[in-house]
């Protein structure tokens, strides 16, 4: 059976990182920039499904 599974670019995920970043040297907190993170990553991830491995 084959489950699917939500990735995100890597491209997308070092943006939103470096951006994260930016918003922490402007004094964010911690926690505020935990729920950016989740929320930016919801929205560029997308739903793959699993191969498994004897299926390649």
């Amino acid at each position: 059976m084959n489950d699917k599974i939500q990735v995100i670019r890597l491209e997308d995920a070092v943006n939103v990182t470096r951006n994260l970043l930016r918003d922490f040297e402007y004094g964010y907190s911690i926690d505020d920039l935990v729920v950016e993170a989740e929320g930016f990553m919801k929205s560029y991830s997308f739903e793959m499904i699993e191969v498994e491995e004897w299926e390649r």
